[in-house]
């Protein structure tokens, strides 16, 4: 086999891997010390390293907070529903020192639990399509304050945002809170894990949502959090520890800050322990249009994050 055919064949994932099969199995067959067995021992391992690589994307740079600076090791990239535009998708990707999984990435809570058992530092991003919106949450085991922020962030330089693929660098982005300055600098690329489907059931529009439960549980939620009435959130919220003590009630009055007026469940549909909402309201005095999922887990229905800003 000429190496350019070698190079085609590792052009995808799956190709790749029947490419290593056939290696080994040619290479069983050769003698030892044969030159052309030495060969594929060696494409063998190139296979092995661009299909890993491809896998698991690069990230170089760094985040300083104030004068700690925390080099970033890992990347995780997944594909979201678009925060403002339920028929459009974005890309979440985080930038960190130590990793975050795919399914605590899609929790956006998750990486506050990875912050809350320590020694964690890292960004969140999320960039609409077409760059229509981006987003960043700061993350440090070794500072209390949780930094967010959104707009053009023209030092966030994309070379390309495609549906399988991100890559794109952060020049020099520093912005003051409370006396803290941040400071970061990233390169970044890698390949996008779409979210699989969820099957759906029957779909009821206007006044017929309320006939389901999951619909009638999430918006007891958002008028409980509306009013900060704390035993009904722990009630009904998927970590109930989140809401605890002191730090309970700032995490509700964050959640105030965020929670859209107006709002209204337009459609939704239930199919087994998971049900689809398609969401509206009134947020900084735009209309919006979210779509998402609830969980029923141990028969209790929540969304995947109790934070409307985080689903």
């Amino acid at each position: 086999m000429r190496p350019s055919t070698a190079v085609h064949f590792l052009s995808r994932k799956s190709e790749g891997l029947r490419f290593i099969f056939q290696i080994l199995r040619w290479g069983l067959l050769m003698e030892p010390s044969t030159p052309l067995r030495s060969l594929l021992t060696f494409a063998l391992l190139l296979a092995v390293n661009c299909i890993s690589g491809s896998a698991q994307g690069t990230v170089t740079g760094s985040l300083k907070i104030g004068e700690q600076r925390y080099g970033l090791k890992h990347i995780t990239a997944v594909r979201v529903p678009n925060t403002f535009d339920a028929n459009k998708k974005a890309t979440r990707l985080s930038l960190s020192d130590l990793p975050v999984t795919e399914e605590a990435l899609r929790d956006p809570m998750g990486v506050a639990r990875l912050k809350g058992k320590g020694g964690f530092h890292g960004v969140v991003l999320e960039i609409g399509d077409e760059r229509s919106y981006i987003s960043m949450n700061i993350w440090s085991s070794d500072h209390d304050i949780i930094v967010s922020m959104s707009g053009t962030m023209d030092e966030v330089t994309l070379a390309s945002q495609t549906s399988t693929q991100i890559t794109g660098k952060i020049e020099d982005l520093e912005k003051t809170f409370s006396d803290t300055t941040f400071k970061l600098s990233s390169e970044f690329s890698a390949p996008l894990q779409e979210q699989p489907e969820a099957p759906k059931g029957a779909t009821k529009t206007g006044s017929a949502v309320s006939e389901l439960e999951s619909v009638r549980v999430y918006l007891a939620m958002r008028k409980a959090v509306r009013a900060a009435d704390m035993k009904t959130i722990q009630k009904l919220a998927r970590y109930p520890q989140d809401f605890e003590g002191a730090d309970g009630q700032k995490f509700v009055k964050l959640m105030q800050s965020e929670e859209p007026l107006n709002i209204e469940v337009v459609e939704a549909s239930e199919s087994g322990d998971t049900a689809s909402l398609t969401v509206t309201g009134t947020l900084e005095g735009k209309a919006i249009r979210r779509s998402f999922q609830m969980q029923k887990k141990e028969g209790k229905w929540s969304t995947n994050n109790d934070n409307w800003e985080a689903n």
